[in-house]
This record gives C-alpha cells, sequence and structure tokens, in this order.
C-alpha cells in the first residue's frame, strides 16, 4: 500500500488543504446565511446546479476561483492565513 507522500507532492498537498479549508468555510457560509441561491449563482456568474454541488461539499471540477468568487458574492471576503510545513 502507497504512503499519501508518495502520492501527493507538497504543493499537491498545499493546495488540497486549501481547497478543503475554502470549500468547508463556503459550505458552513451557505448554510448559515438565508440567500436566494438563483440570485446568488447569478451574480457570482455559476450554474445553480453548480451552487447546490458546493452546498453539498462537492466542489469537483471547479476552480479555486470560483469558489472565492461565490464566497464573495454571498458577501463575504477570505483571510489567508501561511504556515511553514514541517
Amino acid at each position: 500500500m502507497q504512503c499519501m507522500s508518495d502520492i501527493f507532492s507538497n504543493a499537491d498537498s498545499a493546495e488540497l488543504a486549501f481547497r478543503i479549508e475554502l470549500l468547508t468555510a463556503l459550505v458552513k457560509v451557505l448554510q448559515k446565511e438565508r440567500l436566494d441561491y438563483a440570485a446568488l449563482a447569478e451574480h457570482a456568474g455559476i450554474q445553480e446546479r453548480d451552487l447546490q454541488r458546493i452546498c453539498e461539499g462537492d466542489a469537483d471540477g471547479m476552480s479555486t476561483d470560483t469558489l472565492i468568487r461565490v464566497l464573495g458574492a454571498a458577501g463575504y471576503l477570505g483571510r489567508l492565513t501561511i504556515v511553514r510545513q514541517d
């Protein structure tokens, strides 16, 4: 059996960790706020079915830029914390 470090490079792991944190935060925002999904999707420039997928925690095939755009369309601004991997 392969170890995860054999499958993913440090860069891959960093990107995956960032996307997971972003998606988790976005799902929490969408669950917390009472938003009109049709209007939010239009404002973010995505299809409503894609917004529904995001709400379900599925962002496969969507760029990080799209997730950030949805967050902004919902009225939120993300903050980035950078830490060294050891």
